[in-house]
């Protein structure tokens, strides 16, 4: 370890948390050991607010996969498309079928450690290390009440090359289903893999349209922010009228007002402030929209990073120009990630965001799953171990429903509403999969309220 005390601590979590995941053990796959670079530990604050706040990872990038050659599995997964020559409108949208009274073998793909040696990817190895103790849990939950076996394989994501190689290796005997992997174009790589060999491909972390082409066997567990979008319309339609509402932009080229006008005249008018003008000294730029006698909506619809400042400065003039009048922000959850100036005016301010995963710390059941998680790695969850444990239920839900009781082993921090995406050129096929279950949330007291 070189004395290198942070290197050393990474591991042993690594190691430990690899160790008491003893869910069918002799076909678990482990990361392969290699000598870890610095890495700088969270203080217990940062620590602290990772239990509080969703993560969360939206990819917009375009890729295009290379020719990756399979073998045709054995004992194929059958999509509605296949089944019935079509979806069936009357079933519930899902890239599964069942497999009752079988084991269930499930591949995760994700890079546990980094080729570059820098803080930032070393701590999203250890967020990948907990999103997988969190599954390890389920897994072993089930196989104690189901009596069967839920065989999870791990793979560290290095590069497309050696990942396809990997691929290629499994098309002789392919797992259920592969969760992962991170990157867009292994991604690509994966979706390509899983429709040749006809298996599922679950995508945890990127959500994006332009991932998935006419593949059945693709699911995207987070909604894309067209979704979110939606959700956002839909509540501002219900709770306010038009001349109450301003959707703000920074400039024509950055207009999302397509988005809020699907059903009909756009949901309010439109708002252009550059980002200069936004973070001027310019007093009273927006007082002037400030209603007196009603509620003024904004729907500031920044869901980048690049936003950050943007919402920063759009909240610090909310607070020091509305006086006693009540301003109305909704926004994405990509806001949570965000500095924690962003979270106090989250708390101070009326601020209303669309988010699909939410922790509530106080439920009996997430408490619970804290404290079995505790006595077993020694420490505490973040929010991505609930994330793998409700992906690992769901999963396990879909595949072998007769030995699954959703009541008994509830989600935690979201829900699943999966809806089949149809193809624009033929709509009665399906393009992919998605998890569209959002909600609306207001925090106050630093906890977040539903408001739908």
């Amino acid at each position: 370890m070189n004395g290198n005390r942070p290197s050393a601590i990474l591991l042993l979590l690594a190691v430990g948390i690899m160790a008491g995941c003893s869910v069918s053990r002799k076909n678990a796959g482990t990361v392969p050991p290699r000598s870890l670079p610095p890495v700088v530990i969270p203080s217990k604050e940062e620590a602290k607010k990772q239990s509080e706040i969703l993560f969360d990872t939206i990819v917009w990038k375009d890729v295009t996969p290379a020719e990756l050659p399979s073998k045709t599995a054995e004992d194929p997964v059958k999509t509605h498309d296949e089944r019935k020559g079509g979806d069936d409108i009357n079933s519930p949208a899902s890239p599964f079928f069942g497999r009752a009274g079988k084991s269930i073998r499930m591949l995760l793909v994700a890079p546990f450690e980094s080729e570059v040696m820098d803080s930032a990817s070393l701590f999203a190895g250890e967020r990948f290390v907990q999103f997988y103790s969190g599954m390890c849990i389920a897994l072993k939950e089930y196989e104690q009440r189901a009596g069967l076996a839920a065989n999870l394989q791990v793979v560290n994501e290095t590069t497309p090359d050696a990942f396809a190689l990997k691929l290629q290796s499994l098309s002789g005997n392919p797992p259920d289903c592969i969760i992962g992997p991170y990157g867009a174009e292994a991604l690509k790589w994966a979706g390509e893999w899983a429709r040749s060999n006809k298996r599922v491909l679950v995508s945890p972390w990127i959500s994006s349209s332009k991932i998935a082409e006419s593949n059945p066997y693709y699911l995207q567990v987070k909604a894309e922010l067209a979704v979110h979008y939606q959700q956002i319309e839909q509540h501002v339609r219900t709770n306010f009228s038009a001349g109450q509402v301003f959707i703000l932009a920074k400039s024509k080229d950055d207009s999302r007002l397509r988005y809020f006008n699907q059903r009909g005249p756009a949901a309010g008018e439109e708002l252009i402030i550059p980002a200069t003008e936004m973070a001027s000294g310019t007093e009273n730029l927006l007082d002037p929209y400030f209603h007196k006698s009603q509620p003024t909506v904004l729907i500031a619809p920044f869901s980048s990073f690049s936003d950050e400042d943007y919402i920063y400065h759009l909240l610090r003039r909310i607070s020091s120009e509305k006086g006693d009048r009540k301003v109305i922000v909704y926004g994405t959850y990509r806001w949570l990630d965000f500095k924690p100036d962003v979270l106090d005016y989250l708390n101070q301010l009326n601020v209303r965001l669309s988010v699909g995963n939410l922790i509530d710390p106080h439920n009996d059941e997430v408490q619970n799953f804290r404290k079995k998680f505790f006595a077993q790695f020694n420490m505490y969850p973040w929010n991505d171990a609930y994330e793998g444990y409700d992906l690992a239920n769901f999963l396990l839900s879909q595949y072998n429903s007769e030995k699954y009781d959703p009541t008994v082993q509830p989600f935690l921090q979201t829900k699943f509403k999966i809806e089949r995406k149809p193809r624009v050129a033929d709509p009665g096929m399906t393009e992919y999969y998605e998890n569209t279950y959002c909600r609306i949330v207001e925090m106050s007291n630093y906890r977040f309220n539903m408001l739908d």
